[in-house]
């Protein structure tokens, strides 16, 4: 998944996207619930990464492992 639909589905901006990947911000229970919702990450896991300090690079991971499946299975179904 790239930031411009994660923004579109979490319904933000890419620049918060991008500030969120990057560890620059971090995010608001709202956006937290989002997240959880669309990369079925616990509220409890994405705090303890907040509380780590590695929540970006773990939420970047979640995305590109998105992507990563949703390509696969489009490339099976092409099979």
């Amino acid at each position: 998944m790239n930031q411009a639909q994660a923004a579109e589905l979490l319904g933000c901006s890419e620049a918060t996207v991008s500030r969120l990947r990057s560890g620059d911000r971090t995010p608001s229970v709202r956006m937290m619930q989002e997240i959880k919702r669309l990369l079925s990450w616990s509220l409890d896991d994405q705090a303890a990464a907040i509380e780590r300090g590695d929540y970006g690079t773990l939420l970047a991971g979640r995305m590109d492992r998105l992507r990563l499946r949703r390509r696969h299975r489009r490339g099976r179904a092409a099979c």
